[in-house]
């Protein structure tokens, strides 16, 4: 953010109000779109079941003559699932359009008041492109950074219970220090 401030400050410190919009919507993009494939994977789980089981037990499907019941059963697995996807879909789709809206009207605000600066002389294009590719690339740096502060603070939950695991004393091994050499001859033949 000092480089854009240096290079050109008047366009900067416009970036710089709407840095926060910006990173809000890197923010949404990046979380919408990790949320709905771990919720699409569970809601499918249950037919995902009845598909390995069926082809699992496969002679005995077919020498029932139940292939139209199990896909019917599967069928039917898949309502709730696909209702859910639907809606969620729809509701992805309008959060991912609206930050991707709002992130162009943010770089739309950003050009038209380059451009001006650049109109009146007051600085050069390359400077705006300087300023921007810096202060973009820095919003989406923070926003990937908060996207992932859950999986960072999941990954030390796991790392601590790792090290007690590693760290704890088993009662069943009480093992007295052996002093001593081992001699090993012949070992390549």
């Amino acid at each position: 953010m000092v480089i854009g401030l240096i290079v050109a400050w008047k366009l900067a410190l416009v970036m710089i109000a709407v840095q926060p919009l910006t990173i809000l919507c890197f923010y949404t993009r990046k979380v919408i779109l990790s949320t709905i494939t771990s919720n699409f994977v569970k809601a499918q789980n249950q037919s995902t079941q009845i598909a390995a089981e069926a082809v699992y037990n496969h002679r005995i499907v077919t020498s029932f003559g139940s292939i139209a019941k199990v896909l019917e059963i599967f069928d039917e697995a898949q309502d709730e699932p696909r209702k859910e996807a639907r809606k969620k879909s729809w509701l992805a789709g309008m959060g991912i359009g609206s930050a991707q809206g709002l992130t162009f009207m943010c770089w739309a605000l950003d050009f038209w008041f380059g451009g001006t600066l650049v109109n009146r002389g007051e600085i050069s294009a390359g400077d705006v492109f300087k300023t921007f590719f810096v202060l973009v690339s820095t919003g989406k740096v923070i926003a990937e950074a908060g996207s992932m502060t859950s999986d960072l603070a999941k990954g030390s939950a796991a790392l601590a219970s790792i090290f007690a695991i590693l760290d704890r004393h088993l009662k069943f091994l009480d093992l007295t220090p052996i002093d001593g050499f081992l001699n090993v001859y012949s070992v390549l033949h």
